[in-house]
């Protein structure tokens, strides 16, 4: 099966039936939900870069509409305040079938190509939805309450944690030598994400996390990152 298949069965069994029932309607690719005083939009949308061999990518943007918004608005799906996975633990960063951009289905891992279990992907994005992104989307009824939950889920979204996560997620996807480039390329990274030397070097564990789940998960370049602090 290939990676836009499987994508499709995801959509089709897992995320359509899902937003369906919790009471979004259908408009185009855009399923929405009418509250007390707003209209609450998830479109799904999937990256154009997309191929057999690079796999598959394909996210949920988020936004609310006055409740009287036009049909058409939500059908033309050129919206998109925030993405699902500021509804995610760890931002879905640590997500076993998310990529930096969205779910990633299939595509490169050691330079092999995946052949990911769809069963347990389809597992993955059902428990995302009931557990996660369904019920923090149920909370809103009105603009006031969407602007205030926003700034929430976007705080916890710039946690340090995360900050850290999205470091060493940087490191991992780059391509390092013992050179002075690289050392200057992470601490360029370590500066602009803000996050500190004793923070890295008390996290080696959440270093191995995102390493497991890279798309490089055999280069260990802790070394890496200790000579550039």
């Amino acid at each position: 099966m290939t990676p836009k298949e499987k994508k499709d069965v995801i959509l089709k069994e897992v995320i359509k039936p899902g937003l369906k029932n919790a009471g979004y309607q259908s408009a185009g690719q855009t399923y929405c939900s009418v509250r007390r005083e707003c209209c609450l939009a998830v479109r799904i949308q999937s990256s154009r870069f997309n191929s057999a061999e690079t796999g598959f990518v394909f996210w949920l943007n988020i936004a609310v509409f006055p409740k009287d918004v036009p049909k058409d608005t939500l059908k033309a799906g050129c919206f998109g305040e925030i993405k699902e996975n500021v509804l995610l633990p760890d931002g879905g960063f640590l997500h076993p079938y998310r990529s930096s951009l969205g779910y990633q289905i299939d595509g490169y891992k050691d330079y092999k190509p995946q052949d990911m279990d769809l069963e347990d992907i389809k597992k993955r994005i059902g428990e995302d939805l009931s557990q996660y992104i369904l019920p923090k989307l149920q909370e809103i009824e009105t603009i006031s309450d969407w602007e205030q939950h926003k700034e929430d889920w976007e705080a916890q979204f710039h946690s340090k944690r995360v900050q850290l996560i999205r470091y060493f997620e940087g490191v991992q996807m780059q391509y390092l030598d013992h050179d002075a480039r690289s050392m200057e390329a992470l601490a360029r990274l370590q500066e602009d994400i803000g996050v500190s030397v004793e923070e890295i070097k008390e996290n080696q564990f959440l270093y191995e996390q995102v390493k497991g789940l890279s798309r490089f998960p055999n280069e260990d370049k802790w070394e890496f990152i200790m000579a550039a602090l």
